[in-house]
C-alpha cells in the first residue's frame, strides 16, 4: 500500500505539479492506520516538500460510494495474481467502466 502511495504522490508532484493532498480512509487500524502508511507519507512529505492530509471515516459508517468501488475493485482481482503496481491499476481501471 506505501509504495503505491508513494507513487501516486510522485506522479501528481511530477506531472502535474500537485503540494497539497487530501486522503480518506475507512478507520481499520490493520489497514490504513498503521506505520507503514503514515512512514510513507512522512517521506513522501519531505522528499517532494508537499503538504499531505489523511482523514478517517467514523467507525461503524454506513455503507457509501467508495464502499461500492472497493467491491468492484474487489471482485475485479479476486482471481488474478498481481504483483506491481502497473498489474493494479489495470484492475482499478476495468472496476467501474460508468
Amino acid at each position: 500500500m506505501g509504495s503505491c502511495l508513494f507513487e501516486f504522490i510522485k506522479g501528481k508532484v511530477e506531472n502535474e505539479g500537485c503540494r497539497n493532498f487530501i486522503f480518506y480512509s475507512d478507520s481499520p487500524t490493520g489497514q490504513n492506520r498503521n506505520r507503514m502508511v503514515f512512514g510513507t507519507f512522512l517521506w513522501a512529505s519531505s522528499k517532494f516538500q508537499v503538504n499531505i492530509m489523511h482523514r478517517f471515516r467514523k467507525s461503524g459508517h454506513r455503507y457509501s460510494e467508495v464502499d461500492s468501488i472497493h467491491d468492484r475493485i474487489e471482485q475485479e482481482s479476486c482471481h488474478k495474481d498481481l504483483f506491481a503496481l502497473p498489474e493494479w491499476l489495470d484492475v482499478i481501471m476495468k472496476a467501474k467502466q460508468s
